[in-house]
C-alpha cells in the first residue's frame, strides 16, 4: 500500500525508492502511464551506506512526520507496540522513554 501511495504522490520527475520488505507474493497495482508520462523513477534497494543514511535524515528533517505516527507507547509496552504493527492496526508506532 505504501508503494502505491508513493507512486500517486511523487512529483513529476521524482523518485520512489522501495526499501522495505514485503510479504512473499505481494502485488501492487500501478498505472504504468502515470510512471511514464510523469517521468517517475522507481528503484528497489536492499542496503544502504552511511552517506545514504545521512541524506535520508536530511530529507526526513524537512517533513512533518507527525501525521504518520498513529500510536505512541512507553518503552515498557514494546510488546504491545509490536503487536499493533504486526496486526497492521497502525501506520507508525513510536516508543517513548
Amino acid at each position: 500500500e505504501a508503494v502505491e501511495v508513493g507512486l500517486k504522490t511523487v512529483r513529476r520527475g521524482g523518485s520512489v525508492v522501495i526499501f522495505g520488505g514485503c510479504p512473499a507474493n505481494s502485488l501492487i497495482q500501478i498505472d504504468p502511464n502515470s510512471i511514464h508520462y510523469s517521468e517517475i523513477t522507481v528503484t528497489g534497494s536492499i542496503d544502504s551506506t552511511i552517506d545514504d543514511f545521512r541524506r535520508t535524515v536530511q530529507l526526513i528533517s524537512r517533513v512533518n512526520l507527525e501525521p504518520f505516527i498513529t500510536h505512541r507507547f512507553p518503552l515498557e509496552e514494546v510488546h504491545q507496540a509490536m503487536q499493533v504493527m504486526k496486526d497492521k492496526k497502525g501506520l507508525k508506532a513510536i516508543l517513548t522513554f
